[in-house]
C-alpha cells in the first residue's frame, strides 16, 4: 500500500514550497506549525521529517527529496521519531547522535546539559532540544575508542615496579644514602607523568617527552631525564631492562644553551628591603636569611629551641642530605629575635607560622618576600640572599672555608659559584692595590 506525504515550507521570501510525492515510509513526525526555512537551509538538512497527509499533490521541485528507508521496514517505532526543524549544515540532531554513538537519547540530551557534547540548544515550543556538531561528536567517539584501547590492553610492563622505586629510592638502595623528600616528590611525579603517555620506559619515550618541555624549561627536562634514568637503573637492578638502555639514556641528558638566571642582591638593595619592612616578623625574615645564609627548607624548619640567645648560635637541624650543622648569630640578629619573641609571646614550637597556624612553607616564605620586593622595588628570593651571604663576605675579606661550612657546601666549589662578584666591585678594589 502507498501513501502520500507533503511537506509545506513557508520560505523566507513568503513564498510556498512543497516537496515531492513518496512511495515508501520515511521518519515521519507531525507538527502544527511551519518550519520557516530557506531553500538552502532545507537543503543542508541532514534528515528531512515528512508530515503525512491524506492528500496527493504535484511535483513542484525535484532537488528537495525525503531521506526514504528500505521497503522492507513499513514502519517505524515511535521512540525512533524526532521533531527536527532548523538543522544547520554540519549539526546532528539528538537522536543521529544517539543513533550512532549507539546510546538512548537521554543519555545524549544529558551530554549536552552538562556540557560533556557541544551542542547549540534550540527551542521549539515548550521544549528544548540540541543540534550538535559533527567535530564533537567525531571526538567523542576517538575518546571512547582510546579509553576502550586502554582497557582493552595489557597492564604496562614496567609501570608495575613503580611503589617498589619509590621504596628503593627512600632506603638509599639506588645511590646508597637516602634521597632528599623534595627529590623523591619531583621524581615520582615526573614518573607518573610518564606513564600515563607512555606505556613503557625507552629512549625514544624519553625523547617524546623531553622535546614536549621548552627550550628554556632546563630545570624541568633535567628533572625528567634524571627521574627516568633513576628509574631505568632500577629495573636493570631488577633484571627487567637491558643496561644499553641506561646508556642510550645518557646521552639524551639536556645541555644548558642558555646560562642561568642567579639573582643575587647588594647592600644596598638588603636595605632598602629592609626599609620596607614593617612587622617584626618580616624585619627578622630578611635580618636572617641576608645574615645566616640559611636554605628555604632550613629556615621553615626552625624551632624556637633550635636558637641559643646566651651562646649567640643556632642549630640547623634538617640540612640538605639531612646533615644538621651549628651557626652564630650576630648582635642585629639576636636583638631581632627578641623583638619577634615579644610580640608573638612563644618560646617553643616552630619559629614561623603562616596565617593558618601551620608551620611557614617554603611557597609561603618565598610569596612573602616578593610581597617585600614588590613594595620596594627589588627582586628578591630566599636564595637571592642567601648568595648575597656569600658574597658580601667573600668581598669583606672572611675565608671561603668559613662561608662554606656556615652555607653547609660538602664542595667548596659551590661556595665558589655563589660568589656573583660584580665587574664594578673588582674596579672598585683594584684602585687600592
Amino acid at each position: 500500500m502507498n501513501y502520500n506525504f507533503t511537506l509545506t515550507l513557508c520560505l523566507k521570501d513568503s513564498t510556498t514550497v512543497k516537496v515531492g510525492q513518496v512511495s515508501e515510509w520515511s521518519m515521519v513526525q507531525s507538527w502544527k506549525d511551519c518550519v520557516v526555512l530557506s531553500h538552502r537551509e532545507f537543503e543542508s538538512l541532514p534528515v528531512r521529517h515528512l508530515i503525512q497527509t491524506p492528500r496527493r499533490f504535484r511535483v513542484i521541485n525535484q532537488n528537495l527529496k525525503p531521506i526514504q528507508v528500505s521497503k522492507q521496514n513499513r514502519t517505524l517505532p515511535p521512540q525512533s521519531w524526532t521533531k527536527v526543524g532548523h538543522v544547520q549544515a554540519g549539526f546532528l540532531t539528538v537522536s543521529d547522535v544517539a543513533e550512532k554513538i549507539n546510546v538512548s537519547v537521554k543519555t545524549v540530551t544529558r551530554w549536552c546539559e552538562s556540557g560533556k557534547l557541544a551542542a547549540v540548544p534550540k527551542r521549539y515550543g515548550q521544549k528544548v532540544t540540541y543540534q550538535i556538531s559533527q567535530q564533537a561528536v567525531d571526538m567523542l567517539l576517538l575518546r571512547q575508542k582510546e579509553e576502550q584501547r586502554r582497557l582493552d590492553s595489557p597492564t604496562k610492563p614496567h609501570e608495575k615496579f613503580f611503589n617498589a622505586w619509590v621504596r628503593a629510592l627512600n632506603k638509599g638502595i639506588m645511590t646508597g644514602k637516602p634521597l632528599s623528600p623534595l627529590t623523591i616528590e619531583y621524581y615520582t611525579a615526573h614518573a607518573q607523568c610518564f606513564f600515563l603517555k607512555h606505556d613503557a620506559l625507552t629512549p625514544q619515550a624519553v625523547r617524546i617527552e623531553l622535546m614536549r618541555c621548552q627550550s628554556q624549561q632546563y630545570a624541568k627536562r633535567s628533572k625528567i631525564h634524571k627521574a627516568m634514568v633513576s628509574y631505568a637503573k632500577f629495573l636493570v637492578m631488577q633484571r627487567v631492562l637491558d643496561s644499553s638502555v641506561v646508556d642510550e639514556l645518557k646521552t639524551l641528558r639536556p645541555k644548558r644553551h642558555l646560562p642561568p638566571k642567579r639573582l643575587v642582591l647588594e647592600s644596598g638593595e638588603i636595605q632598602k628591603l629592609f626599609s620596607e619592612c614593617e612587622s617584626p616578623s618580616d624585619k627578622l625574615i630578611v635580618i636572617l636569611l641576608s645574615q645566616t645564609g640559611l636554605r628555604a627548607s632550613e629556615f621553615c624548619a626552625l624551632q624556637w629551641n633550635d636558637i641559643d640567645f646566651e651562646k649567640q648560635t643556632l642549630l640547623v637541624r634538617v640540612g640538605k642530605g639531612n646533615k644538621s650543622r651549628c651557626i652564630g648569630l650576630g648582635k642585629s640578629v639576636i636583638q631581632a629575635l627578641k623583638v619577634y619573641q615579644a610580640v608573638s609571646r612563644k618560646e617553643n614550637g616552630a619559629l614561623f607560622l603562616d596565617p593558618k597556624g601551620y608551620p611557614m612553607s617554603r611557597h609561603g616564605l618565598y610569596k612573602r618576600l616578593q610581597r617585600l620586593g614588590k613594595k620596594a622595588g627589588v627582586e628578591v628570593s630566599p636564595h637571592a640572599l642567601r648568595r648575597a651571604f656569600v658574597t658580601i663576605n667573600a668581598n669583606a675579606g672572611r675565608p671561603l672555608q668559613m662561608i662554606q661550612r656556615a652555607c653547609g657546601h660538602s664542595d667548596i666549589k659551590t661556595t665558589m659559584a655563589y660568589c656573583r662578584t660584580s665587574e664594578q666591585e673588582v674596579i672598585d678594589a683594584m684602585k687600592d692595590w
